[in-house]
């Protein structure tokens, strides 16, 4: 076939367009991609170099080689290789469709600068705000494939948030089927990155597109640097976190902006040097954690709702530590924990609630100026803390076990080898902190050591309510138990229980000074209260229900109010040889000791009931008093100085206690006083003193009155003050007492200073004292005494008496003896005259007055049956050669009485006075004047006269008459009695009846106003003194050898004839 020329041209031509076209298919898109690119990077400030472009519009593949771009700032990407194949999509449709994207060794610089804008390249990516629609294109890439890619991102120093420069390199990473405008479209993927030293392997699938971002990956990490993740979690509160994290984690993920970003994470992970700030302050750090669990994460929460983070699992960690600017700092050195963790991140605080099994090792918590600390830490239970830059605060529930616990503060220090805690505590932290208990707490032995007070315990335990307040303020509300409590004050105070037992309500403040104030009860088996250098309290049992005040301060001041019980409870003043004992002692009401004048003032205001009390001589080792029951009113104490009480009853009561044997010299069923006052711990004064029933024991030896010499010194001239006299306080003690009552049924007096010793026993004692006041010597304290001596014997005595008036004794004393037996005073005459007496009795009267010291006395009585021992070649002579065996003849009746009259003369303040002379000068001058008169021609007539008198006189004739109210035999009626006597001792057959009568004129002497009227009022006392008056006769008669047993006493007799006499009326019957 022929072609034209011209048809041939046309081929021709034909052909070399269809090579030109081919050509610029092939080679021209290369170009104008290659222009464009640059183009369009020049536009946005970078320098680029392209190696190598490939375009194939037939297979819709772009290839760019060895391709690279710089901003000015030195940022660059640079691409080794990036293949793009299209799908070609209508036009219209608005969608980019590529069926590959594979880059591979490739490098981009990513910066965010100081203003928060991200630099990809150099290139800013900047939101329009202008742009308020979108393109509405969609995009799908059906395979991408990375490999070799290397992101270096740079982040300057933000605040606290250190400056970031990290390189992450993506290796062999792919991801399949990504399509934009499909919303629900699951993507696989898979991925392997590296950071620095670090690694991160993960596959899965996840939907990226739409309203809903979800995804399920598997996560492999290795040396993971924590702070590449910390800005996409900046809007969660968090400011820093940092870290090195190796892991196995599955994790899947849900974002909804409208909601949360949702995040479940499930395996292990372990952590290097992690560390997590929040905008809030809270820091948290540790060298090594661990984790294996499950974690669910809220993050980015809609309309500012914090972030949250919740886990079941364990983790262990070391070097952990939790702060929070001076509010919180909690450090552990080794942590293990199970369980469940709920963690809030707000914007304000950070919340955490743990509920699972916690064990530390090292913990320490430090806020303000408060530290708590430990070796171990084991707790079990529920957790849940509040922390933020304003307040922290948690609680526990739960136990706690842990090993050398130790709270310090700026003035205290609380320690102890072990704790065990169940129950509830709330911690507010801050200055100050606070924490609130409820629960059981034991501990090993624990001590406290604060400013002015240090404490220790064997081992306590709590059970109650606590309240802490920083390190100021501790209120409690429980009961507590201990084996052994000490306090201490230096130099103030010591105080020790063992084993106590306190239910009640303690409240310490520590602002100032240390205040501890209790309302409650306490129980203990042994408590120590010693105030050094002033008392020493110690008791084996003490119960106490009250309120106490303890400011512990420089002088530690106290006080209490309310009741305590003590058993075998001791009170010793160090330097007095005085001490303080009883079995039980109970005291209710107020005590306290506070400041006054730079020193403490005891103050007390109370009752006090005692068991078995004594108040100790601790020289002698024996008691000053002592009583069986004591009950002690009104007790009130203004200082040392001023002691007083209402009133005082005693029961078995004791005075000075004999040391050699179980004898006092004063024993009574009771005693009582009332208004007692003690000044100046020297100055005494009683308004009533009654001792009733008393048995009173006195003994004289030769070192002077016995036992009262061991108490009150020496009887003798120039003797010092024994151990208890006031020679430590240099002032001289004075004692004053309104009225002094002294009833009793028996009283003994011994002195073996004598020979023979002299034993004397008195009964039905009545002693009285009114007015005695040694602080004023010169007044005269009046008194009477009532005592029967002997078997028959009564001495009546009344007076008055001023023992220690200037210039000497000052008395006036009338003294009336009945019946009474003179050979127990044997040892006395033999002292005085070398003379034993045999037998007698001794009727009479005496009185005795001094003034200055001068004595001027009488003495008149009546000696019956009186006679001497047979001493041989022992005469006395008494006067004109009559020795004083034939003087006592001449002057015996035929009554065998002797009417014997003396002065008592002599000078007590005489250095040399000696009882001894004077009872021989007034034996001797007696016997002299009764020698004199009745030898004298008068006494013979008179004798012979009273002889011939009696011849006639009928033993029955006459009553025996007594003075108005007294019941004494009277001088005039001895001798008949002693004639009746005679007859009774010698005639067995005899009896005698004895009446008494009680008249209108023993009425008259008793009535106030001298009235001789018999009434109702005073007609039993007048029968007592007629029955009074047969005694006194029944008893004369039985001291003069008539049997007894042949006198009978008739009923008494009230003669109302107001002529009648008073008188005692004799009826003999028999032979």
């Amino acid at each position: 076939m022929t072609f034209s020329r011209r048809t041939k041209g046309a081929l021709v031509a034909l052909c070399v367009v269809a090579v030109l076209v081919a050509a610029a298919l092939v080679w021209l898109p290369s170009i104008v991609v290659r222009q464009l690119t640059l183009h369009y990077l020049d536009q946005a400030g970078m320098s680029a170099r392209i190696g190598d472009v490939d375009v194939n519009l037939f297979t819709g593949t772009v290839v760019y080689e060895d391709a690279q771009a710089s901003a000015a700032e030195g940022e660059q990407i640079a691409v080794g290789r990036l293949a793009i194949t299209l799908e070609y999509a209508p036009l219209l449709s608005k969608r980019l469709v590529l069926t590959r994207l594979a880059i591979a060794n490739s490098a981009v610089d990513i910066r965010r600068t100081e203003d928060n804008t991200l630099r990809v390249g150099g290139y800013p990516i900047l939101a329009d705000p202008n742009s308020t629609q979108s393109l509405n294109w969609g995009i799908a890439v059906k395979q991408l494939a990375l490999s070799g890619i290397r992101l270096h991102y740079v982040q300057p120093a933000q605040g606290e948030q250190p400056a970031i420069d990290r390189e992450l390199v993506l290796n062999d990473s792919s991801a399949r089927d990504v399509v934009s405008w499909e919303q629900t479209n699951d993507v696989p993927m898979q991925a392997d990155m590296s950071i620095g030293e670090g690694r991160i392997r993960l596959s899965g699938r996840i939907t990226p597109f739409g309203d809903r971002i979800a995804g399920h990956l598997e996560v492999v990490t290795h040396r993971f640097a924590l702070e590449l993740i910390g800005p996409l979690a900046t809007g969660g509160g968090l400011r820093e976190l940092t870290g090195l994290v190796d892991s196995d984690q599955r994790i899947d993920f849900e974002y909804d902006a409208d909601n949360a970003l949702d995040v479940t994470i499930a395996g292990q992970t372990t952590g290097h040097g992690s560390t997590l700030a929040m905008d809030n302050g809270t820091r948290m750090r540790a060298s090594q954690l661990g984790w294996q669990g499950d974690i669910q994460l809220q993050l980015l929460r809609a309309e500012g709702q914090p972030s949250t983070i919740a886990s079941d699992g364990k983790i262990d960690a070391k070097g952990f530590k939790v702060a929070n600017g001076d509010s919180l700092d909690f450090a552990q050195n080794a942590v293990h924990w199970q369980g469940k963790t709920q963690l809030t991140l707000a914007a304000d605080a950070t919340q955490l609630t743990l509920d699972g099994q916690y064990q530390s090792t090292g913990p320490q918590l430090k806020s303000g100026a408060t530290t708590i600390a430990g070796e171990q830490l084991t707790w079990n239970g529920q957790f849940s803390g509040e922390f933020g830059a304003n307040a922290s605060q948690f609680g526990i529930d739960g136990s706690i076990d842990t090993a050398s616990p130790r709270v310090s503060g700026s003035s205290f220090d609380v320690k102890t080898p072990g704790l065990n805690w169940q129950g509830k505590i709330d911690t507010a932290l801050g200055e100050p902190m606070t924490v609130t208990t409820d629960g059981r707490l034991k501990t090993k032995p624990l001590s406290i050591d604060a400013d002015s007070l240090q404490a220790s315990t064997d081992a306590l335990d709590w059970q109650g309510k606590l309240r802490v307040a920083g390190a100021g303020d501790i209120d409690s509300d429980g009961r507590l138990r201990s084996d052994r409590i000490a306090l201490s004050s230096p130099d103030t105070l010591n105080m020790v229980f063992a084993a106590v037992d306190w239910q009640g309500k303690i409240d310490i403040d520590t602002a100032a000074n240390t205040r501890v104030r209790s309302d409650g009860a306490l129980d203990a088996a042994a408590w120590t209260f010693d105030v050094p250098q002033t008392a020493l309290f110690e008791t084996d049992d003490v119960s106490w229900r009250g309120q106490t005040d303890f400011d512990i301060g420089r002088l530690f001041a106290r006080s209490a109010r309310g009741r305590v019980i003590g058993k075998n409870a001791t009170l010793d003043l160090p330097g007095q040889p005085i001490a303080l004992r009883a079995d039980r002692i109970v005291y209710n009401g107020a005590y306290s000791e506070r400041p006054a004048g730079g020193q403490l003032k005891l103050n007390m205001d109370g009752d006090m009931v005692a068991q078995n009390f004594a108040v100790q001589n601790t020289a002698l080792d024996a008691a000053w008093l002592s009583s069986r029951d004591t009950e002690l009113f009104r007790l009130v104490v203004d200082g040392v100085d001023d002691i007083a009480f209402d009133s005082l009853n005693a029961k078995g009561v004791r005075m000075l206690d004999d040391t050699d044997s179980s004898v006092a010299v004063l024993q009574a069923i009771s005693a009582s006083a009332r208004d007692f006052r003690l000044t100046d711990l020297a100055h005494y004064h009683v308004g009533e003193l009654d001792i009733d029933e008393a048995n009173i024991h006195i003994r004289r030896d030769d070192g002077g009155m016995g036992v009262m010499a061991l108490y009150f010194g020496s009887d003798e001239q120039g003797s010092q003050p024994s151990s208890g006299g006031d020679g430590a306080s240099g002032t001289a003690s004075t004692y004053r007492i309104d009225h002094l009552s002294l009833a009793g049924p028996q009283i003994v007096f011994n002195d073996v200073s004598v020979t023979p010793n002299v034993s004397l026993r008195g009964s039905s004692l009545v002693f009285n004292v009114d007015g005695l006041d040694t602080g004023h010597p010169e007044r005269d304290a009046r008194f009477d005494l009532a005592l029967d001596v002997g078997e028959y014997g009564h001495l009546d005595s009344r007076g008055t008496i001023a023992p220690l008036a200037e210039g000497g004794l000052s008395m006036d004393v009338d003294a009336w003896m009945r019946s009474l037996a003179l050979e127990p005073l044997s040892g006395y005459l033999n002292a005085a005259m070398g003379r034993r007496i045999a037998k007698g009795v001794a009727d009479g009267t005496l009185n005795l007055a001094a003034q200055g010291g001068q004595l001027d006395g009488n003495l008149d009585t009546t000696l019956s049956n009186f006679r001497l021992v047979d001493t041989p070649n022992q005469e006395t002579e008494i006067i004109l050669g009559i020795s004083m065996d034939s003087a006592l003849a001449l002057m015996r009746g035929q009554s065998d009485t002797i009417q014997f009259q003396t002065a008592i003369l002599g000078d007590v303040t005489n250095p040399y006075f000696s009882i001894r002379n004077l009872v021989r000068e007034a034996v001797l001058a007696g016997l002299r004047t009764a020698v004199m008169s009745d030898y004298s021609p008068v006494g013979l007539l008179n004798k012979a006269k009273n002889a011939v008198l009696s011849l006639g006189r009928s033993l029955a004739s006459e009553p025996v008459f007594f003075v108005a109210d007294q019941e004494y035999i009277r001088p005039d009626e001895r001798p008949y009695l002693a004639r009746i006597a005679q007859q009774m001792s010698r005639k067995p057959r005899l009896r005698l009846a004895i009446q008494g009568h009680a008249t209108a004129q023993d009425a008259k002497a008793m009535a106030p106003a001298g009235e001789a009227v018999i009434t109702a009022d005073n007609e039993a006392e007048l029968r007592r003194l007629a029955q009074r008056r047969a005694k006194s006769v029944r008893d004369y008669l039985a001291a003069r050898d008539a049997p007894p047993a042949h006198i009978e006493l008739a009923e008494p007799v009230i003669d109302r004839d107001p002529d009648a006499r008073p008188r005692a009326t004799l009826s003999i019957t028999g032979k």
